[in-house]
């Protein structure tokens, strides 16, 4: 089983490359702005997909969200 991050899963090809490493039996961390775009990734497999909620212009820089990621994926 492998490890993803995948940035931009609220549409397009981040979500598609979500779906396809879900579908795979892949852990997977998603981003988007917003958690309500990640739900139905979620429902795929929700104790191997992590949502994150991630503005990338609104971070400083070398700045990265920490909370929660370790706890529930294992790298």
């Amino acid at each position: 089983m492998a490890t993803w991050l995948i940035t931009g899963a609220g549409s397009g090809l981040g979500r598609e490359t979500a779906r396809y490493a879900i579908e795979n039996g892949d852990q997977v961390a998603v981003t988007s702005r917003s958690k309500e775009k990640l739900q139905n990734l979620v429902e795929l497999a929700p104790e191997r997909v992590l949502p994150l909620a991630l503005e990338v212009r609104s971070l400083p820089p070398g700045r990265m969200p920490s909370s929660g990621f370790g706890s529930s994926l294992k790298v």
